[in-house]
């Protein structure tokens, strides 16, 4: 009787397992189309929501008292979102489905990827599957929100599907024009991803004569020459934003500091001895080695540039590459059945992880105390600022839903502010908090706002610096 093949089973449940998360998180996230999102969402639609009313690099004045849009951020998912809004006038939903469509966009990034690395198609839809539905990037994607950077990951196989294709053959003009076009599409879409992306292409550059580099070095030049209508700017003003260094100290992210390249780095070892790799090719993996090394030790956080870097975006990059490599070495039927039961298993842990760890997509901004400020939002008729229990005039949720819902104007926003705003937003709360009318009132007309909504423990003190009360809302009032 013929023993029947049973390990192709391990996979399709694999693939329906992740398949299920993902079509799960996607009908979650669905509600953002009647409900406004929060966290980054929130941020990122408002930027398309400006995109349409001003214009690429117009003035906004609803935010910091003027400002120019996308001029700080990358913009080609504002421009992905923007075809979609064009033609659908329900921003929300235009939004969705750019989302969707950037998954889309990525399917088709790993089939190329695995057709170029002679994958099977099961395992291609493995990776893709688990690649937009596993516990590092559903928070990253789906409650957090970063949409640019996962563009920037769907763009990212189609580097790598280029980078792999030409890694034994010679450059052409084909590969030219391939790099060139997506590494524009990257350092558009993200560019922190990009950062990542140039240490892959100096792994190609090691391992090629110096006509070749020279080919890749004018590659470099002409994508910054392409991405110059945003790129410039950006880079000009680059000194006034305030980014944060990347400082994590979750406990899962440390865990996940220490398993992921710890694992990558045992998949190449195993990768290098079961292939008998040459100089050559050991030479194209030394860069994401370092990238392993730097995020294990966290060195990162020392370096500039990378210090503004993620801790767990280091790590997608090498959950990537793990897959690949396994998926790249050839096994004999016993190591191949090992590897799809461990798969089977792995894929099951994951799945429990998922739903235990990240059971629903939450928006914040329908909690009852920020329902009780968005209660207030009607009444306001001149630029505004909201002040919270703390004395801080921060909470860019409920400013990116009133500009988009009601198109009001306030002295802050959701962008990386400049040193300016900083110092304003620690002045404003220092002189809250000390109860100094005169220095509030000098901020105040700094920053040129004329309504406040406080929290209560906030009105008494603002009503003795010439405010009226208009209304009050639960814990919150409405002064001018």
């Amino acid at each position: 009787m013929k023993h029947k093949n049973y390990e192709k089973y391990f996979w399709y449940i694999s693939i329906i397992l992740f398949a299920s998360i993902l079509i799960i998180k996607l009908i979650q996230l669905s509600k953002m189309v009647y409900l406004y999102p929060s966290y980054d969402f929130s941020s990122h639609i408002v930027h398309l929501f400006f995109l349409k009313e001003y214009g690429f690099h117009g003035l906004a004045q609803n935010w910091y008292n003027g400002f120019i849009v996308l001029q700080d951020y990358p913009p080609l998912f504002s421009f992905l979102a923007y075809l979609f809004y064009s033609i659908i006038d329900n921003i929300q939903l235009a939004f969705y489905i750019s989302f969707i469509g950037v998954i889309i966009i990525g399917f088709f990034g790993v089939y190329l990827l695995g057709k170029v690395l002679n994958i099977s198609i099961i395992k291609r839809l493995f990776l893709f599957f688990f690649f937009y539905a596993n516990p590092i990037t559903i928070p990253w994607f789906y409650i957090i929100g970063r949409v640019p950077e996962m563009l920037a990951w769907s763009l990212m196989f189609y580097l790598l599907a280029v980078l792999f294709y030409y890694k034994d053959k010679k450059l052409d003009k084909k590969f030219f024009i391939f790099l060139t076009m997506i590494l524009t599409l990257i350092l558009l879409a993200h560019l922190i991803v990009f950062i990542l992306s140039l240490f892959l292409i100096f792994g190609l550059f090691l391992i090629k004569s110096n006509k070749e580099r020279l080919k890749i070095i004018i590659s470099l030049i002409i994508t910054f020459l392409l991405s110059s209508f945003w790129s410039i700017d950006f880079i000009k003003n680059i000194g006034t934003i305030q980014y944060t260094p990347s400082t994590d100290i979750h406990i899962t992210e440390i865990i996940y500091s220490i398993v992921i390249p710890l694992t990558f780095l045992g998949i190449l070892y195993l990768y290098i001895n079961i292939k008998d790799l040459k100089k050559k090719e050991l030479l194209f993996y030394i860069p994401i080695v370092l990238i392993a090394i730097l995020y294990l030790t966290h060195l990162f956080s020392y370096i500039p540039i990378l210090k503004i870097i993620n801790s767990r975006t280091y790590g997608i990059l090498l959950l990537i590459f793990s897959i690949l490599l396994v998926f790249h070495i050839k096994l004999n039927k016993k190591a191949f059945k090992l590897i799809s039961i461990n798969i089977l298993i792995f894929s099951l842990i994951i799945t429990i992880v998922s739903f235990i760890k990240y059971p629903i997509i939450d928006f914040p901004l329908y909690s009852e105390k920020n329902q009780e400020i968005i209660r207030l939002l009607p009444l306001i008729k001149d630029k505004f600022i909201i002040i919270e229990k703390d004395g801080s005039p921060i909470n860019k949720h409920i400013y990116a839903y009133a500009t988009i819902k009601y198109n009001l104007s306030t002295s802050f926003g959701w962008i990386e502010d400049s040193e300016y705003f900083k110092n304003a937003r620690d002045n404003l709360k220092k002189f809250i908090n000390g109860e100094d009318c005169k220095g509030f009132n000098k901020m105040k007309e700094e920053l040129k706002f004329k309504e406040i909504i406080a929290h209560e423990s906030k009105c008494k003190f603002l009503k003795t610096c010439n405010l009226n009360q208009k209304e009050i809302s639960g814990r919150y009032c409405l002064l001018k």
